[in-house]
C-alpha cells in the first residue's frame, strides 16, 4: 500500500520500495504539490524489490495456466448495499498473503511481510499488488477457511502494481469483477483485507468514492495513474485486497494511502487491469524475454544487485551469481532494478548479449542468451 509522502508505510524492520515501469494510460490531471509521494500498504520488511517491464507468465509451474479457465461467480447480493451480506458472500474469496524475503547483505537475514489478495478464479488464480510480493523468496496464501497454500508468482506488472499468483487448491470461491468505469464520486464502496495482520478474520471498512482518475507519485519519478480515491480506511496489510461496490463486485485493488492526510486512500481501477486478469485466468498472457534473476536496488551503489538466480535459467547458465551487481546489458548502463527490467524487456527471445557484472570488486563480462519469461523473475 502506498502513502502519499514518497516513502513506504512504516514497518518494524524496513520499508519497501515500488519500482514500477511506466505504462501508457489515459493521463489524469497532475496531482497537487501536497501529494509528495506514496506509502505502500503491505506490512513488508527487508529489502526493496526490483522492477519488471511487463506482465510475466510461468509455464514451469505444475499448475501453470495452460488451459482455458472459467472464473466462478458468486450469487447476486440480495439487497445492494447490504454490507454484512456482501461480506458473508465475498469473504471466502478474500485471502491474506504472507511473504518471506531474504537479504543477501547482513548475515543473510530474512524478513516477513503481510498483504491481501482475492481469488479471481476457482482454479486458483489470485490477484494482489506487485509491491506485496516484489521481494519475496516465498509466498503463502492464507485462505478464509485457514488453509495455507504455497503460491507461485506467474504474472507481474509493476507499472500498474499488479501481480498474479496461482495456488493448487480445491473448493475455491472467486470474487466477481465489476466495472470501475461506472463509478461516480459519492458511490458506496467496501474495502476488505488483512489490515495490520490483526487476526484470522479480514478487516472490513466502508466509505465512498471520493474521486476517480487520480494520479499519485510512488517514487523514482514513477506515477500510478487512473486511481480511485476513497475515504474507506486502508491500512498496512490491505495492499492487494478488493475494493467492492454496493453489489459486492471488485471495482478496485487497494494499493495506497495518503500519510499526510486523513481518509484519503487509493485503489487501482479494476477496468485498467481487468483484461490482464482475465488473460491470466484463461492462460493467454503473452510471453516475452527472460533473463532469470531477481534484483534489488543497492543503497549507495549504481546497478542492480542479484538476490536470486532462477535454477535452469539462462542467467545461471551464463554464470551470473547471487551477489553480483549488474551494471550493463549490452550498451545499456544499468543503474537500478527498474531499468534492468526495461533493458531486458527491449530484447528478443534468443538474442545474445554481454552482461557486465561486478563481483568482489572486479568487473566480469558474461555472454547470455535471452530466454523466455517465466515466473516472477526477470
Amino acid at each position: 500500500m502506498f502513502d502519499i509522502t514518497t516513502r513506504p508505510l512504516p514497518h518494524p524492520t524496513d520499508e519497501p520500495v515500488l519500482p514500477p515501469t511506466p505504462t501508457v494510460l489515459p493521463t489524469p490531471k497532475t496531482p497537487r504539490r501536497f501529494l509528495a509521494g506514496v506509502v505502500l500498504g503491505a506490512l513488508i520488511g527487508g529489502i526493496a524489490g526490483g522492477g519488471v517491464a511487463a506482465l510475466l507468465i510461468d509455464d514451469t509451474d505444475p499448475v501453470a495456466l495452460t488451459a482455458p479457465r472459467a472464473a466462478s461467480t458468486l450469487p447476486t447480493v440480495p439487497v445492494a448495499g447490504d454490507v454484512p451480506a456482501i461480506v458473508e458472500m465475498v469473504g471466502p474469496g478474500v485471502v491474506a498473503i504472507r511473504t518471506t524475503s531474504s537479504n543477501p547483505g547482513l548475515f543473510g537475514r530474512t524478513s516477513q511481510g503481510e498483504g491481501s489478495g482475492f481469488i479471481a478464479s476457482s482454479e486458483g488464480v489470485i490477484v494482489t499488488n506487485n509491491h506485496v510480493i516484489s521481494d519475496a523468496s516465498q509466498v503463502t496464501v492464507v485462505l478464509a477457511d485457514g488453509r495455507e497454500e504455497r503460491a507461485e508468482v506467474v504474472g507481474r506488472d509493476p507499472s500498474r502494481d499488479l501481480a498474479i499468483l496461482v495456488i493448487d487448491a480445491e473448493n475455491l470461491q472467486s470474487v466477481p469483477l465489476g466495472s470501475s468505469d461506472d463509478l461516480r464520486p459519492g458511490d458506496s464502496v467496501i474495502a476488505i483485507g488483512n489490515a495490520l495482520a490483526l487476526g484470522e478474520a479480514p478487516t472490513v471498512t466502508t466509505g465512498i468514492v471520493s474521486a476517480v482518475g487520480r494520479t499519485i507519485p510512488v517514487g523514482g519519478g514513477v506515477e500510478l495513474l487512473g486511481l480511485i480515491q476513497t475515504d474507506a480506511a486502508i491500512n498496512p496489510g490491505n495492499s492487494g485486497g478488493p475494493l467492492l461496490n454496493a453489489r459486492g463486485e471488485v471495482v478496485g485493488i487497494n494499493t495506497a494511502v495518503a500519510g499526510n492526510a486523513e481518509n484519503i486512500g487509493f485503489a487501482i481501477a479494476i477496468d485498467e487491469v481487468k483484461e490482464t486478469i482475465e488473460s491470466a485466468v484463461t492462460g493467454d498472457i503473452e510471453r516475452g524475454p527472460f533473463l532469470g534473476v531477481e534484483t534489488v536496488d543497492a543503497e549507495g551503489s549504481q546497478g542492480a544487485l542479484v538476490v536470486n538466480v532462477s535454477p535452469g535459467s539462462q542467467a545461471e547458465a551464463a554464470g551470473i551469481r547471487r551477489g553480483d551487481m549488474i551494471v550493463a546489458v549490452g550498451d545499456v548502463e544499468i543503474t537500478n532494478s527498474t531499468n534492468l527490467g526495461e533493458a531486458i524487456g527491449d530484447l528478443t527471445v534468443g538474442d545474445t548479449v554481454v552482461i557486465e557484472v561486478v563481483r568482489g570488486g572486479e568487473q566480469h563480462s558474461l555472454e547470455v542468451t535471452i530466454g523466455e519469461r517465466a515466473g516472477s523473475l526477470r
